[in-house]
C-alpha cells in the first residue's frame, strides 16, 4: 500500500500541534501542515497544492470553501459529541445567556445534548460567514452575551465585542478524521486498479465495447474510431436494448462488417445498453457473394412489396396465419415453391414479426456463392453463423454443390446455431418435384423444420383476377395510365395460362399491358400478343446450367432474368450485380 500525501489545514494553532503529533506516529502518510482559516486557508490551498496531494483535511467553514472551489477529496475534521459537550458544560458554567453557532456538523450534535441534558441554550445552523455574522448580530440584539461555535463563530462573536467559547477537537476526532480520510483514498486506489484492469482488458480485447444510458446519452467508449452511421445505429437502439434484455445486429459498411451485440445492464436501479462491436476490416465477402443484412428499421430492398403475392381467397389467408404462427416460433422453418412465389419476401415477415426483430436478418444466396464464400461462412470467425441472436436465410438451396452440402450437414451436426440463431431456408420447386438431396433429407428428417408449401399461381388460379386488378392499380398510380382492366376474354387468358415464373412474370405481364394500352380495357388479343413474346422454355433458367444452344441475345436475356429474380425483381442491384446500366437490365427484361 501506497504512502497517501495529505493537505491539513487547521483552523487555530492547538489544532496543529495534535496534528504534528499524530502525524509523526503514523507511517502511512505524508502530512503537510498549513494555517490558515476560511479565505485565507482556502487561498492558501490553491497557492500550494500540487497534482501529488491526494486529500485535504480542514474544519468548517474552510472546508466548505475548499469543496466549491476544487475537486480534490476534501474531509471535514469534525468535533465528536465529546469535545461539543466539554464546552457546552463550560459555557453552562458561566451563567450567561448563550447559543451554540456553527456548521451541521456541530449544531447537530448540540442539539442532541441539548434534548439529553436539558440545558438552556439556543442553536443557530449557518452556511457561510456572512451567514453567521447575521446570526450573531440577531443574537447579540436579543440578550445573547456568549458565543460557543468553531472558529468562524469565535471572530465574529470578536468582532462584534461578545464573549465567544472555541469548541475544540480533541486528538481522537483528529485521528479518526485521519482514519477516515485513509480509508476512502484506499478504497479509491483499489477502484482506480480495478478501472485501470478493466480498460486494460477491453483495450486487448478483439471488440469495441460501448454503453448508454436510458436518456440514450453515450456514458462510455473504449474506442473513438467508430463511424458516425454505426454510432447512430448504436444510440438509436439503446431503448430497444433495455427493454428487451438483447439484441444482435450485422452492419456492412464502407467495406467493413460490423457485428454488434447489445445487452441490458442494471446498476444501482439505473439500467444501461452496453454493446459488444466486432469489427472485421479485412473481409469484402458480404459484397462479393451478396450476403445481405436485413433490418426491420430499413425494410426488405425488394420491388414487390408482400402484397403483390397475396389475393383475397382463404388460400392467402391461410398463408398468412401460418407465417403468424411461425413468427411465434423458434424452429427452423423450411419454405418450398416454384420462382417467383415470393420465398423471401414471406421470409422477411417471419422475421419481422418473430422475437428477433430488432436484430439483423442476413441473407445467404446459395446460387451466389462460391468455394471461397463457403469457406468464409463455415470456417471465418467473423461469419455471421458464429453471430447469436440473428434469423439467417437461405435462399436458392436447391443450387448448393453435393461436397458444400455435405460440409453444411457436417457444420449443422457438431455447432449449436438452431440454438443460437433463427434459421429459414428456402428450395425451389422444379418441374413439381420436391429435392431430395441429402441436405434436404437432413433438414427435415434430422431437424425437424417447420414447413411451409408456397402455391403457384396455377394453384390459386382464382385470385389471378384480383392480382391483375391490384397490379393495374399500381401502374396506374406509378405512370399515369387510366386503364380500367381487363376484358372478360383477356382476364380468361390470364387465368388459363401456365405461369412458370408465378407472380414476377404476371407482374411483368401486366406492367407491359397496361404500360401499351390505348384503351380502357385491355383486350384478349393484347394479351395473347405479349404472352406469346413472354413465354418462357420449360428448362430456361430453372436449373443452374444455362442453355447455349441459343443466340447470343437470348443467353444474356436468360441470365440477365436469372439475376433479376436473385436480386428480388430489383433492376438497380440487377445492373450494379452485372456491371451494366439500368437501361440496358430494362430492355432485356422485356
Amino acid at each position: 500500500m501506497r504512502k497517501f500525501k495529505i493537505l491539513c489545514v487547521p483552523p487555530y494553532e492547538g489544532m496543529r500541534d495534535l496534528v504534528e503529533n499524530i502525524a509523526a506516529r503514523r507511517s502511512d502518510i505524508d502530512l503537510e501542515i498549513y494555517n490558515g482559516i476560511i479565505e485565507d486557508g482556502t487561498e492558501t490551498v490553491m497557492n500550494t497544492l500540487d497534482s501529488n496531494v491526494d486529500a485535504i483535511l480542514s474544519r468548517g467553514c474552510t472546508t466548505e470553501m475548499i469543496r466549491k472551489k476544487l475537486s480534490i477529496l476534501t474531509y471535514d475534521i469534525a468535533p465528536s459529541v465529546y469535545d461539543i459537550l466539554r464546552i457546552i458544560r463550560t459555557a453552562n458554567e458561566t451563567g450567561e445567556k448563550y447559543a451554540v453557532v456553527g456548521y451541521n456538523s456541530i449544531t447537530q450534535a448540540a442539539k442532541m445534548l441539548r434534548s439529553i441534558i436539558q440545558y438552556d441554550f439556543r442553536v443557530c445552523t449557518i452556511h457561510s460567514k456572512d451567514e453567521c455574522l447575521d446570526n450573531i448580530t440577531v443574537l447579540k440584539n436579543e440578550g445573547f452575551k456568549l458565543i460557543v461555535g468553531d472558529m468562524t463563530a469565535v471572530n465574529c462573536a470578536r468582532n462584534l465585542d461578545m464573549q465567544s467559547l472555541l469548541i475544540t477537537s480533541g486528538i481522537e476526532s483528529i485521528e479518526s478524521a485521519i482514519d477516515s480520510t485513509v480509508s476512502i483514498l484506499e478504497n479509491y486506489d483499489s477502484m482506480n486498479q480495478r478501472i485501470d484492469l478493466f480498460n486494460g482488458i477491453i483495450a486487448s480485447s478483439d471488440f469495441i465495447t460501448v454503453i448508454y444510458n436510458s436518456y440514450g446519452e453515450l456514458y462510455y467508449s473504449s474506442s473513438d474510431e467508430l463511424p458516425a452511421e454505426i454510432m447512430d445505429v448504436l444510440k438509436n437502439n439503446s431503448s430497444v436494448v433495455i427493454a428487451r434484455g438483447k439484441t444482435s445486429m450485422i452492419r456492412n459498411r464502407s467495406r467493413s462488417v460490423y457485428t454488434i451485440h447489445g445487452t441490458r445492464i442494471s446498476t444501482n436501479g439505473m439500467d444501461f445498453c452496453a454493446y459488444k462491436v466486432v469489427v472485421d476490416k479485412k473481409t469484402d465477402m458480404y459484397d462479393k457473394y451478396s450476403l445481405r443484412e436485413v433490418s426491420t428499421e430499413q425494410g426488405l430492398n425488394d420491388v414487390y412489396p408482400l402484397e403483390y403475392y397475396l389475393g383475397n381467397e382463404d388460400i392467402s389467408t391461410t398463408l398468412l396465419e401460418t407465417c403468424d404462427r411461425y413468427s411465434a416460433m423458434k424452429q427452423p422453418v423450411m419454405m418450398l415453391g416454384a420462382r417467383g412465389t415470393g420465398k423471401e419476401r414471406f421470409a422477411y415477415y417471419i422475421y419481422s414479426h418473430s422475437a428477433l426483430h430488432n436484430s439483423s436478418m442476413i441473407i445467404v444466396d446459395a446460387g451466389l456463392m462460391d468455394e471461397k464464400g463457403w469457406k468464409y461462412l463455415l470456417e471465418n470467425d467473423y461469419s455471421p453463423l458464429n453471430t447469436g441472436g440473428l434469423t439467417l436465410y437461405f435462399k436458392r438451396m436447391e443450387l448448393i454443390p453435393s461436397v458444400w452440402q455435405q460440409r453444411l450437414v457436417i457444420y449443422f451436426k457438431d455447432s449449436n446455431i438452431f440454438n443460437t440463431n433463427r434459421l429459414i431456408f428456402s428450395y425451389s420447386i422444379i418441374d413439381g418435384n420436391e429435392p431430395n438431396d441429402d441436405l434436404y433429407l437432413y433438414l427435415n428428417e434430422n431437424v425437424n423444420c417447420l414447413r411451409m408449401m408456397l402455391p403457384s399461381l396455377a394453384d390459386r388460379r382464382i385470385e389471378i383476377p384480383s392480382l391483375a386488378a391490384l397490379y393495374t392499380n399500381v401502374c396506374n398510380i406509378e405512370n399515369g395510365t387510366q386503364v380500367i382492366g381487363f376484358t372478360a376474354d383477356a382476364m380468361l387468358l390470364l387465368q388459363n395460362h401456365h405461369w412458370e415464373r408465378n407472380v414476377y412474370q404476371l407482374f411483368q405481364t401486366v406492367q407491359e399491358l397496361v404500360l401499351n394500352s390505348e384503351a380502357s380495357y385491355i383486350s384478349a388479343e393484347s394479351v395473347r400478343r405479349v404472352l406469346a413474346k413472354k413465354s418462357y422454355k420449360k428448362n430456361d433458367s430453372l436449373h443452374p446450367g444455362i442453355n447455349l444452344d441459343r443466340t447470343l441475345e437470348e443467353i444474356e436475356r436468360d441470365i440477365v432474368h436469372m439475376v433479376y429474380e436473385s436480386e428480388n425483381m430489383n433492376q438497380s442491384q440487377t445492373a450494379k450485380h452485372l456491371g451494366i446500366s439500368r437501361s440496358t437490365v430494362w430492355r432485356l427484361l422485356k
